[in-house]
């Protein structure tokens, strides 16, 4: 058992390392000069070269990567070429509302994939099994930005029924801050119209975000519903004049 942790424990720490490497790598190979863009379009030439002396980039490559790693594993990010303030602080900031759109989005796949699996196993070899499970196969395959657009366009542009961008209205408040996830906060602070708000803004990137989970749970609650429902005791129960609804609800 020992073993097996420190093997995983070890493979984790070189699968870190290879993603380490990469993003370092990547970084360096990019057209672009970091240098030039955090001074902006109107810099002179000895501004762009401040700033590369400033964030190390004039030093060899190899001294580069190794201040890279030490920082990383000191957890010091750097600062950020865009925003000049240390990455981790800009990372703190934006964690709320990072996570919870991932608690809504999962959630969502949640709360719609187990009924949508159940109903696919109970219809079995039916229409709306079969759209179910177009549906699943539909909802891994196509990107999720494009996915994104087209929703925004239909229930944003179109309808009108959702906002396309941000956490809040302009003019509305954030609500006293608790934890940084506005739903939560706002519940708690009994700050209604803010909560809805929220949830507007918050509802069509969680929905995005929650097909993939969607169709992972139906997939996988379709399989194993149509396995119980053709267990022995669950057909003596059917036999014995237990309906299918019952048995499903039981």
């Amino acid at each position: 058992m020992l073993l097996y942790v420190a093997r995983r424990v070890a493979l984790t720490g070189l699968m870190l390392f290879g993603l380490v490497c990469i993003t370092f790598t990547v970084s360096n190979i990019a057209p672009s000069d970091p240098a030039a863009l955090a001074a902006g379009p109107d810099a002179t030439r000895d501004m762009v070269e401040t700033i590369r002396r400033e964030y190390g980039l004039d030093r060899p490559l190899p001294e580069q990567f190794v201040r890279y790693v030490t920082g990383v594993v000191q957890g010091d990010l750097g600062r950020s070429i865009v925003t000049t303030r240390p990455v981790a602080q800009d990372l703190m900031r934006f964690f709320p509302a990072t996570l919870e759109l991932v608690l809504l989005s999962m959630t969502l796949g949640v709360a719609l994939g187990v009924p949508l699996g159940m109903m696919s196993a109970v219809l079995k070899n039916r229409a709306p099994d079969h759209l179910t499970r177009f549906a699943a196969v539909s909802l891994v395959a196509l990107p999720a930005f494009w996915f994104g657009i087209l929703l925004q366009l239909f229930f944003s542009v179109w309808l009108e029924w959702l906002p396309t961008s941000g956490r809040l209205e302009i003019a509305n408040a954030p609500p006293p801050t608790i934890t940084g996830m506005y739903l939560f906060d706002s519940l708690v602070a009994g700050e209604w119209d803010t909560f809805r708000q929220a949830l507007a803004h918050a509802l069509l990137p969680a929905l995005v975000l929650s097909f993939p989970c969607l169709a992972s749970i139906l997939r996988v609650n379709r399989a194993e519903m149509i396995e119980v429902l053709s267990a022995d005791y669950v057909t003596a129960a059917r036999a014995h004049g237990v309906s299918r609804l019952r048995v499903v609800c039981i």
